[in-house]
């Protein structure tokens, strides 16, 4: 730890020597140094900050997920910043206190471990150690854009890549997986990812997440400690109220992007390029989305079912009750010509105080109902629902759940449609027979 002094100047002061009138020595004082703000920082070569002493190095509280651990935006002792570091480059962390500076490294440099093993929920590979007062510094070898996690709480320190992906019900791969965003351009100023020809479906919502994986640090069992690493909205509604219509060319997009918790709203179905940019100098993200082309999805393949204990379905000439092992009266589409509208229709045995909700039933080679591969799910709030079974309150929704209960048993007629050229038309029609 060193101690930094303020040395005084006094102003007017010059000493002077000379060995004769024509050749004076003028001696000038030595330059003070300017006390630190107290503050974490981190700083190294290839990066914005060189030196700890300036205010492009200082860190802030890292951000916090209040919907998750100790519910909260921040915590004294925990740091986080996105950072341009250049390729072979190294960085330290300094820790200023009432004018005392403590510089930490890791040992050995860090280590590139996976992170889901070290507090990460990140699925990939992250730089982490202990802090080491006056340890080596940190060794990066990708030039990239890094989120930097300092915590001074239990003096550890995790330093992750950020590749986003945007992930959810706009996407073709749902919540299950991300779908990656290219790094296109980079600099100390900025951070451009880009991909095209990705699949939006309309009338949906989707976040942007920063790696693979929900959250930087994630240490709920201990600390209660996590992130939140991924984009939303602060109000789904009002974002979808502002972004009403694309631009001329094809492009819009959300306003207000930020580490918030409600997901991002996506008004039209197509294929598109979409832009992720990240501006150092303000620390803000924001999205460009580009309709290229349309995409409409082929719906006469695929067979739906009901999955649950609501029904009964005819088992070799017997009526049996439903479970929630594999869909049953699975059945594929008819397709009225020329609107894009699939539908499935049945008429079902409803049994009182049983649920269901409505799902695709996809096969192995075998012929054996593929739970992994049959993810399409139509509960509660999973289509718009008509009918009269709806309106006198037949079926309702389930408590704590989104599937759909029955109140009062008998025969009905569920009609199930998909207008797949904006994939946003799913109708849930159920009458009484």
């Amino acid at each position: 730890m060193k101690k930094i002094t303020k040395i005084l100047l006094i102003v007017g002061t010059i000493f002077i020597a000379s060995c004769s009138k024509e050749n004076p020595i003028v001696v000038v004082p030595d330059e003070p140094l300017v006390a630190k703000t107290d503050g974490v920082y981190v700083y190294g070569s290839n990066t914005i900050a060189s030196k700890s002493n300036t205010p492009e190095a200082k860190m802030n509280l890292a951000k916090l997920d209040p919907g998750k651990g100790l519910e909260i935006n921040n915590k004294d002792g925990v740091y986080g910043r996105y950072m341009y570091v250049g390729a072979n480059s190294t960085i330290n962390v300094s820790n200023i206190v009432d004018n005392n500076e403590t510089v930490y490294g890791l040992a050995e440099g860090g280590s590139l471990v996976n992170g889901l093993d070290v507090g990460s929920a990140i699925d990939d590979e992250v730089i982490y150690g202990l802090l080491v007062e006056d340890g080596p510094a940190i060794n990066i070898t990708n030039e990239g854009l890094y989120h930097v996690l300092v915590n001074l709480i239990d003096k550890n320190m995790i330093i992750t890549q950020v590749k986003p992906q945007i992930i959810g019900d706009a996407t073709e791969l749902q919540w299950s997986a991300g779908t990656p965003l290219n790094l296109k351009s980079i600099s100390n100023e900025e951070a451009v990812f880009e991909s095209e020809n990705i699949v939006l479906f309309g009338a949906t919502g989707y976040r942007y997440r920063l790696a693979n994986g929900w959250h930087f640090y994630d240490d709920r069992d201990a600390s209660g400690i996590i992130t939140i690493s991924s984009l939303g909205v602060e109000s789904y509604g009002d974002s979808w109220a502002v972004n009403t219509d694309p631009e001329e060319d094809g492009s819009f997009s959300n306003p207000n992007l930020g580490f918030y918790l409600e997901n991002i709203p996506h008004k039209i179905a197509g294929l598109f390029t979409i832009t992720l940019t990240f501006n150092a100098a303000t620390g803000e993200w924001t999205e460009l989305k580009t309709k290229t082309g349309e995409n409409f999805k082929d719906w006469s393949e695929d067979k739906f079912g009901f999955f649950g204990n609501g029904f009964y379905y005819d088992n070799n000439g017997e009526s049996t009750q439903g479970s929630w092992t594999q869909p049953r009266l699975a059945i594929a589409p008819s397709q009225v010509p020329d609107t894009y509208t699939y539908r499935w229709e049945w008429d079902v045995e409803f049994i009182a105080d049983r649920h269901f909700i409505i799902r695709n039933f996809v096969t192995d080679s075998e012929g054996v109902f593929d739970s992994a591969a049959s993810n399409t799910w139509i509960t509660w709030n999973g289509s718009g629902k008509t009918g009269d079974a709806f309106d006198d309150g037949d079926i309702v929704k389930e408590d704590g759940t989104e599937n759909f209960q029955v109140v009062n048993s008998g025969s009905y007629k569920v009609v199930f449609e998909i207008n797949a050229a904006d994939n946003d038309g799913r109708t849930l029609t159920i009458t009484k027979n």
